[in-house]
């Protein structure tokens, strides 16, 4: 039973790879691959303004949301080691394929963008950014889309969900200056 729906998913797979991942032109290509780092200035632009604002705990609550979320999903990569497709690849990584990083973040900002008074001009770059990421990824071949659709998830509820039932009781930050303060008493 468990064998068959893995080939499900992976039929469902190479079907959406061949509708989705099909170069167009060099200059798609290229502002593509582009978008894709572009992503990760979007959220530096958000730390910032949240840093800016003086909104200490936000920040505190994303930072660490990007940081244990991005290390949770690496881990699950060498965990699982699912290869990359090789249908039409513009790039060739050889890192494991799922979940994907970029899609994790992609959801992290659509968590952002949709829970947190930011300014709009921001606020629409992020929704953006959120849902072009995704289908670049896998337009460009690097990703399946069941890889992009369990990064995105767990971007959206790494700051939320996980955060709140991890992090909020005792942050690490809380952790750190109660181990100074009893080292001093």
């Amino acid at each position: 039973m468990t064998i068959n729906f893995f080939n499900i998913i992976n039929n469902i797979d190479l079907t959406l790879m061949n509708v989705i991942n099909r170069p167009i032109n060099p200059v798609i290509n290229s502002l593509a691959l582009l978008s894709i780092y572009l992503m990760y200035f979007v959220i530096m632009l958000v730390f910032y303004y949240l840093y800016f604002e003086k909104k200490w705990k936000l920040l505190k609550r994303y930072v660490s949301s990007a940081i244990f979320g991005f290390a949770t999903v690496y881990i699950l990569k060498y965990l699982i080691r699912r290869p990359r497709p090789n249908i039409f690849p513009l790039v060739v990584k050889v890192d494991p394929s799922f979940p994907s990083t970029h899609a994790f973040f992609s959801g992290f900002l659509l968590y952002v963008s949709r829970h947190e008074k930011i300014p709009s001009y921001l606020k629409i770059i992020s929704l953006i950014f959120s849902m072009l990421i995704p289908f670049v990824k896998m337009y460009i071949g690097v990703h399946y889309p069941t890889d992009i659709l369990v990064g995105f998830v767990l971007g959206y509820l790494f700051p939320g969900v996980f955060y709140d039932k991890i992090f909020s009781k005792t942050s690490l930050f809380e952790l750190k200056g109660a181990i100074k303060n009893k080292q001093n008493k």
